[in-house]
């Protein structure tokens, strides 16, 4: 309930409506999840599609590897440590060859990348963009030529499930 009520803060909320925010997490989570703990039951906070909301966020590349991913990210985030993404994201990211880009920007607070570095920031997404514009074009001339490859007779025996 403190952690929340100092992200609140954090996030512009006056005391009162930071108060009020803590209160409904009580009511909405806190105290249904006390009762599972009583219980024996799995607590259920920050969950996406019923995985912890970190783990789904870390490894949603192996969940879905095809598109590419662009982070965005700052040396200052209050909520998203630098050193976590670095470590725990891109580097699993890296090392496995996922198609990604990353922009780490210095001294902007959560979510206000743009805000600060406006150029920068449009360079990444547009940079990003045009890689991954090109990078689907390729993929597609590559699956052309393979089909071009292919002789005749193996086309048509793939058409047919044979």
């Amino acid at each position: 309930m403190v952690v929340n009520w100092f992200c609140a803060r954090q996030d512009g909320l006056s005391r009162v409506g930071a108060f009020h925010s803590s209160y409904r997490l009580l009511l909405e989570r806190g105290w249904p999840n006390l009762l599972r703990r009583i219980q024996g039951k799995e607590v259920l906070l920050s969950q996406i599609d019923g995985v912890w909301a970190g783990y789904f966020g870390r490894d949603h590349y192996h969940t879905h590897p095809s598109p590419a991913e662009l982070f965005l990210y700052s040396n200052a985030d209050f909520y998203l440590p630098q050193k976590y993404l670095e470590t725990q994201v891109l580097d699993k990211r890296r090392r496995d060859g996922a198609r990604f880009s990353a922009t780490r920007f210095s001294g902007s607070a959560h979510v206000q990348h743009y805000r600060k570095h406006p150029e920068q920031y449009e360079a990444a997404v547009a940079t990003f963009l045009q890689r991954t514009w090109a990078g689907l074009h390729q993929e597609d001339e590559e699956e052309v030529k393979k089909v071009k490859q292919i002789p005749r007779f193996a086309q048509l025996q793939s058409s047919f499930g044979v």
